[in-house]
C-alpha cells in the first residue's frame, strides 16, 4: 500500500480559542481522486500519543488491503455539532460527535488501529465518489479484518444489558454442551440450537436468574432503542461482515443472544413488556430496532449458511419491503443501502446527483418490467404519500407503513391470500396484471365497483384517550360504527348475518392460529407498539371498552393480534352499495373502490381531474374473493384502462 495525501486551504471558522489557533496552523485534509475498486484507510493513533484524536490516511486496493483494516459501523448522529480530527502532519477534518465518541472509545492504548470509516474515508463532497464507494460497500465490510459495530457511549444500565446477553450466551452454550453429553437427537444443528434456547425460558424465574428481571429488561429495552439498530446502512455492514465486535462505550455486547432471546426464551417464557414504563416513542425505536436486529440475525445467517450453497439472494423489492422502517437520513440510501444484498446489485445505479423522486420511479419501473407490478401497488398503498412529488403509484420508501399490506394477509377461511380480481371465485383462469406507464401517468386495467358514501372519523372525542391513545380511539370508534351498524341492519348485502360480518370484518378475515408473518413489522408494529402501551395508560373513565380489550388479549390473543393489525391506519366505511369495509385513514366520501386486474384485493382510489390518485388498499367484505364477478358477469368486460398519476 502506497501512502498519499494533499493538503488545501481552508476558510472554516472553528468556535474558541484553541480551534481557532488550530486554524491558523493547520489547513483542511485535501482528497485525492481514488482508483476504480481503491479505497481510503486511515491509521487511528493510540492514546499514549496525546488525548488529541489524530489519524494518518492509506490508499489502497480493496485486494491490497484485505484483512487489514478493521470497518467500523456506527451511526453519524447530528452534523449541527462539528468537532476536529486531525490528519497526517498539518490537516484537519470535521467529524459528528458520534465519530469522535466511536473513536475515543475504540483507539487502542499503546499502538494504532487500521480503520475504514465511511464518513471520513469516503470524500463526502463529491457526490461522484460517493455513488462509486457505495458500490463497493459490499467488499469493503466482506474484506475487513472483522467489523467493530459502536454503539454510542456508555450509560447508566448499558453494562448490565452487555452482562446480561454475556450470561445468557454462556449459559446457551452449557445447554448445548449437556444436550450432547446426554446423546439427545435433533433433525440438525439449528434444531438443537431452538431446543436449548426453549429450555431457558421454562420460567421467567429461571431466565433471569441471578438478576433484577425489571432493570434487566429496562436495560435492553435501551440498548435496543439506541439508533444503530434502526439505521439503513448498519443492515449491510452487519449482514456480510465475516466477524462481527460490538461496543457500547468500551464494553463488548454478545449480539447473537439477542435473537437467540426474544425468538425462542423470551417467548418459550411468555415475558411481557407491558410493565417497562417508557415513553410511547421508545417503545416505538425499541419494537423497531428489535425487529431490524432480528431481520438482520436472519439474513446474516443466509449469506453466511455454508451449508446451504444454493440458497439466492433475495430480490430487492423483497428487502425493501421488509426494511421499510429503517431510518435513513438521505431517502436515496433507503434503496441503495440494499442494493449489494439483493440478487440484481446493479438494478439501479448509486447516484447521489439525481433526486429521490427519480431513484424510487427508475426502481419501480424496472420492478413493473420484472413482472412485480402488482406488488408495487402493494408497497405503494401502505403509507399516506407526505411527498407530492412521487407519483401515488410509487412506493414512497421513506416512509414507514402506516398499515398492514392486505394483499400478504392470509385469510381465514382458506389459509390463501384474497382474490378479488376473480381467482378466487370464478372459474377461469388468474388474471394478468396488465399496464403502461407515460411519464408520471400509470395506466392500469381495471374496474370501478363502489363508491365510499360514509367514511368514519379517526379521532371522534375530545379529551386524554383521543390525544394519549389514538389508535385506542380509532379502534373505539371502529367498533361505536359496528354497533351502529348492528342497530340498523340486520342483514348484509350479501345474505350474510350482519353479526357474523361484524366479526369478520374486524379481523379482516385473517387466518388464525400460527403462520408465518410476512414482515415481523406486522405482527410486533401493529399489535404490542400501537396499542399495548396505550391499553395500560387508558383512562377508567373512558369506558368499557379498554377493558374489553384487555380481556380480549387474555382470552384470544390470535384475534386480538388480528384486530389490532386490521384495523391499524384504517377507517371504517360504508360504500353506495351498503357494503361496509376498513379503508386508508386518509380516504374521504366519493373515493372510488376498485378492482384491478391482477390484484388480490381492491383500491381505493380518488378522482383528481382526468386521473385517480392511489390512496390505499381496503377490506371490502363480500369482494375479497372475486365475488363481485360471480354476482356480476359483464364486470370482467367491463375492465378499462385507468390512468394513475
Amino acid at each position: 500500500m502506497v501512502g498519499r495525501h494533499r493538503l488545501v486551504s481552508s476558510g472554516l471558522r472553528f468556535p474558541g480559542v484553541r480551534l481557532f489557533l488550530l486554524q491558523q496552523s493547520r489547513v483542511q485534509y485535501g482528497y485525492l481522486p481514488l482508483g476504480g475498486d481503491e479505497i481510503r484507510l486511515v491509521k487511528l493513533r493510540p492514546a499514549c500519543e496525546g488525548s488529541v484524536l489524530s489519524v494518518s490516511f492509506t490508499y489502497a486496493t480493496i485486494k491490497e488491503a484485505a484483512g487489514i483494516y478493521e470497518a467500523l459501523s456506527y451511526t453519524w448522529g447530528s452534523s449541527t455539532e462539528q468537532h476536529v480530527l486531525l490528519c497526517d502532519d498539518d490537516g484537519y477534518l470535521t467529524i459528528t460527535p458520534g465519530l469522535r465518541s466511536a473513536l475515543l472509545n475504540l483507539r487502542l492504548d499503546a499502538e494504532p488501529r487500521v480503520l475504514w470509516v465511511d464518513a471520513i474515508c469516503i470524500n463526502q463532497g463529491d457526490p461522484l465518489e460517493r455513488g462509486r464507494q457505495v458500490a463497493l460497500m459490499e467488499h469493503i465490510y466482506r474484506n475487513a479484518k472483522k467489523t467493530v459495530v459502536y454503539l454510542g457511549d456508555k450509560s447508566a444500565n448499558s453494562d448490565l444489558a452487555a452482562e446480561y446477553l454475556e450470561n445468557h450466551m454462556w449459559r446457551v452454550r452449557g445447554a448445548i454442551a449437556d444436550f450432547i453429553n446426554q446423546r439427545r437427537v435433533a433433525e440438525d444443528s439449528g434444531e438443537m440450537m431452538q431446543i436449548c434456547i426453549k429450555t431457558l425460558g421454562t420460567s421467567q424465574a429461571k431466565l433471569f436468574e441471578g438478576f433484577d428481571q425489571r432493570a434487566v429488561q429496562r436495560a435492553l429495552m435501551d440498548l435496543l432503542s439506541r439508533p444503530w439498530f434502526r439505521r439503513i446502512w448498519v443492515i449491510q455492514e452487519f449482514v456480510v461482515s465475516p466477524t462481527v465486535d460490538m461496543y457500547c462505550g468500551r464494553t463488548v455486547c454478545k449480539w447473537g443472544s439477542f435473537s437467540m432471546m426474544f425468538y425462542y426464551s423470551f417467548a418459550e417464557a411468555k415475558v411481557s413488556w407491558d410493565h417497562i414504563v417508557v415513553s410511547p416513542e421508545q417503545k416505538i425505536s425499541f419494537f423497531r430496532g428489535l425487529t431490524q436486529m432480528m431481520q438482520m440475525h436472519e439474513l446474516r445467517n443466509q449469506v453466511h449458511d455454508k451449508d446451504d450453497g444454493n440458497r439466492q439472494p433475495k430480490n430487492l423489492l423483497w428487502l425493501l419491503s421488509r426494511c421499510r422502517t429503517a431510518e435513513a437520513t438521505m431517502p436515496v440510501d433507503k434503496i441503495f443501502a440494499l442494493l449489494n444484498l439483493s440478487s440484481s446489485p446493479s438494478l439501479v445505479k448509486p447516484n447521489y446527483i439525481k433526486a429521490k423522486a427519480d431513484i424510487y420511479r427508475e426502481f419501480a419501473e424496472r420492478a413493473f418490467e420484472d413482472d412485480r407490478g402488482g406488488t408495487i401497488l402493494s408497497e405503494a398503498a401502505l403509507t399516506n404519500r407526505a411527498d407530492p412529488s412521487l407519483p401515488s403509484w410509487v412506493p414512497d420508501w421513506s416512509e414507514a407503513p402506516a398499515r398492514i399490506n392486505l394483499s400478504q394477509t392470509l385469510i381465514a377461511s382458506e389459509k390463501m391470500f384474497f382474490g378479488a380480481s376473480g381467482s378466487r371465485a370464478v372459474e377461469w383462469p388468474a388474471p394478468k396484471f396488465c399496464y403502461r406507464i407515460e411519464e408520471d401517468v400509470l395506466f392500469v386495467k381495471g374496474v370501478i365497483v363502489q363508491s365510499i358514501h360514509v367514511v368514519g372519523q379517526d379521532r371522534p372525542m375530545p379529551g386524554a384517550i383521543a390525544d394519549e391513545a389514538p389508535n385506542l380511539a380509532n379502534l373505539i370508534t371502529i367498533l361505536t360504527y359496528i354497533q351502529i351498524l348492528l342497530e340498523t341492519q340486520n342483514q348484509y348485502p350479501t345474505g350474510e348475518d350482519m353479526a357474523t360480518v361484524a366479526g369478520v370484518l374486524l379481523e379482516a378475515d385473517q387466518v388464525k392460529g400460527p403462520r408465518d408473518f410476512t414482515s415481523f413489522w406486522e405482527n410486533t408494529h401493529s399489535r404490542d407498539l400501537l396499542f399495548e402501551a396505550e391499553l395500560s395508560a387508558a383512562d377508567a373513565d373512558a369506558g368499557p371498552i379498554p377493558e374489553a380489550m384487555r380481556r380480549r388479549r387474555r382470552e384470544d390473543p390470535q384475534g386480538y393480534a388480528n384486530m389490532c393489525r386490521a384495523v391499524a391506519g384504517r377507517r371504517f366505511a360504508v360504500t353506495d352499495q351498503l357494503y361496509v369495509g376498513l379503508v386508508p385513514e386518509t380516504a374521504q366520501k366519493g373515493d372510488k373502490i376498485c378492482i384491478l386486474q391482477g390484484c388480490n384485493v381492491p383500491y381505493v382510489l380518488r378522482p383528481v381531474g382526468e386521473h385517480y390518485k392511489l390512496m390505499g388498499d381496503a377490506y371490502v367484505h363480500g369482494i375479497m374473493l372475486g365475488e363481485a364477478f360471480v354476482r356480476d358477469d359483464s364486470l370482467k368486460e367491463a375492465m378499462v384502462e385507468i390512468p394513475i398519476r
